[in-house]
């Protein structure tokens, strides 16, 4: 595993303390599954970012889990990614040696 750093804004940080509350995730965890949507989505749209990233929450009902928390080894269709395009951004260019 490596280590990354984030800077994320004081509100941002409530709410994801908000989240990790509540649905008794570890704070990193959920920033984990959040990047790894967010990389996902971007390769399924040949990576090309599309601002904002949106994600559409994908139900799986406990009686299926046997759960109230599910990952993706128990439900593989909780961690889904649906894009809605909303601005295509196109990857940067590459600087070419002179």
């Amino acid at each position: 595993m490596t280590a990354l750093t984030l800077r994320i804004e004081p509100a941002l940080y409530q709410r994801l303390e908000e989240c990790a509350s509540r649905t008794r995730i570890k704070k990193y965890t959920l920033a984990i599954l959040a990047i790894e949507a967010a990389v996902e989505a971007i390769e399924k749209n040949d990576f090309r970012l599309v601002v904002p990233i949106q994600f559409e929450l994908v139900r799986v009902p406990a009686e299926k889990t046997g759960n109230k928390i599910s990952y993706r080894s128990q439900a593989p269709g909780l961690n889904e990614v649906r894009e809605t395009p909303v601005a295509a951004v196109p990857p940067p260019k590459r600087k070419r040696a002179a």
